[in-house]
């Protein structure tokens, strides 16, 4: 690792243990870092295909590869994933010869909506505009157009924390560091790609889980969009 690489390669250097077949772990509430471009890296940087990838949201994050015994298995989720997401992550699979064999593509209510979370997929634009041409796939133009304003909640994830995150590492103090954990009192991403959640979000009390769902339901109006739709078929159809 050069001395600037924490700064510049954030990511990078994470997916590095996670490819070395090691965990990594997180202090609660401190697991920030750029989903997209963490798994753009993890795809990059790979040896060879896995047999079955696992495309969606953070609702698919704790699906590891011991459910699929005697077979390769990448966990490509990303949180608030959405259509675009697994377009482009589709993209830098085949602009890596790293196609899998098998892909799992699960959906959220959110996935067809035409305007639902679309802060946070920007920075595989370029592979999704690919995608989208070669294969001709329906999605439109008003898909690439930046979304404004942007929310500061949107930028939780890749704004100020995650800098300050990239920040300590340049200086030698990165808040994450390898294990043989799988699940323990960290955030904890492993090796394929699954995460083990930290104890106050695991192991929450009924009441607090009938708040979250009551909380969910106040959500904004969630459609399917047509041309969405059509693009998910399409894809489907040549993967």
């Amino acid at each position: 690792m050069n001395w600037i690489s924490p700064l510049i390669h954030y990511e990078k250097e994470i997916a590095r243990i996670q490819l070395s077949r090691k965990n990594v772990s997180f202090p609660p509430n401190r697991a920030h870092f750029d989903d997209r471009l963490l798994q753009k890296h993890l795809i990059l940087e790979r040896a060879m295909a896995t047999d079955i990838a696992l495309f969606g949201s953070s609702t698919v994050l704790q699906f590891q590869g011991s459910l699929f015994p005697g077979r390769t298995f990448s966990n490509y989720g990303v949180r608030r994933g959405v259509l675009e997401d697994y377009l482009g992550l589709y993209q830098v699979l085949r602009d890596a010869g790293r196609e899998p064999r098998h892909l799992i593509l699960c959906l959220d209510s959110w996935s067809l909506d035409a305007g639902y979370w679309k802060g946070y997929w920007r920075c595989l634009l370029p592979e999704v505009r690919t995608l989208v041409g070669e294969w001709d796939l329906p999605l439109p133009s008003s898909a690439f157009q930046r979304p404004f304003p942007i929310r500061l909640a949107d930028l939780r994830e890749s704004g100020p924390k995650r800098w300050r995150c990239q920040w300590n590492a340049f200086f030698g103090h990165p808040v994450y560091q390898a294990t043989t954990e799988h699940i323990g009192d960290a955030y904890i991403r492993r090796a394929d790609g699954s995460v083990g959640y930290h104890p106050a979000f695991r192991e929450q009390t009924p009441d607090e889980v009938e708040a979250k769902i009551q909380k969910s339901v106040r959500f904004p109006e969630i459609g399917v969009d047509s041309a969405w739709a059509a693009t998910l078929g399409a894809f489907l159809r040549r993967v």
